[in-house]
């Protein structure tokens, strides 16, 4: 449903709230809820590319999902 909405949408983020109403099964239900309460930033990267979560890190990653709150 999250990948569905987004590809849709043509983006690679999405807010707290958003991903609430769409009720992803990509993520913990919880998720959404923790990051509006501590207005974090989490990101959602393939875990079958490992070398992305360090690219992601260094801010030469782009492919990824932002949840923001």
């Amino acid at each position: 449903m999250l990948t569905e909405f987004l590809l849709r949408e043509k983006r690679n983020e999405i807010s707290a709230k958003e991903l609430e109403k769409i009720k992803s099964d990509v993520v913990d239900s919880a998720l959404p809820k923790f990051i509006e309460k501590y207005k974090k930033v989490a990101y959602i990267i393939n875990g079958n590319f490992p070398e992305r979560l360090k690219k992601l890190i260094e801010e030469k990653e782009r492919i990824h999902t932002k949840i923001y709150f």
